[in-house]
């Protein structure tokens, strides 16, 4: 799954000689990126694709794939919520993907969440709802959200708590 995808980025993915001759993109074309937008490569082709529209300011999508696996249909998931101070969003984007996925049979759900372990969304998952991430690597907070490894959460933290003390 890939988020923030824009046209060209797109064009170079779906170009590239081992995508175009091994893998399925859920959309080649780039109809559901708008400014920009979160795809699907796979190598199975697959039954369905859905592109989700979610409560956002953002214009964030779920895009799921629907794949028939000989053990049975998986559908893939991929999603990337909305970003900054926008808690009560995120929970109702994962409501809204919830009530979606809830009608495969399995299914798993990747992207960027946006919010990490403890924070009020981890409690609008489901108990059965696993974090890959965390069973991996247990204690280690990965680099999205770590402004010491990702200079771009870092810019983003300082500008946050700039806007943050513009408001008090």
């Amino acid at each position: 799954a890939f988020q923030e995808v824009v046209d060209d980025t797109l064009a170079e993915i779906r170009e590239t000689a081992w995508v175009r001759n091994e893998y399925h993109l859920s959309d080649p074309s780039g109809e559901y990126l708008d400014r920009y937008g979160t795809v699907v490569l796979t190598r199975r082709p697959p039954v369905a694709v859905h592109h989700i529209e979610l409560p956002s300011y953002m214009g964030r999508v779920l895009v799921a794939v629907d794949l028939a696996l000989p053990g049975g249909a998986l559908r893939v998931g991929a999603v990337h919520l909305e970003s900054l101070d926008e808690t009560l969003t995120r929970i109702t984007q994962l409501q809204r993907i919830l009530d979606f996925l809830a009608g495969a049979d399995s299914w798993v759900l990747m992207g960027d969440m946006n919010f990490d372990v403890g924070e009020p969304e981890e409690g609008a998952l489901p108990a059965e709802v696993v974090d890959a991430w965390a069973q991996l690597r247990p204690g280690e907070r990965g680099a999205t959200r770590d402004t010491e490894r990702n200079p771009m959460a870092a810019l983003f933290a300082r500008l946050e708590l700039i806007s943050i003390r513009r408001h008090c």
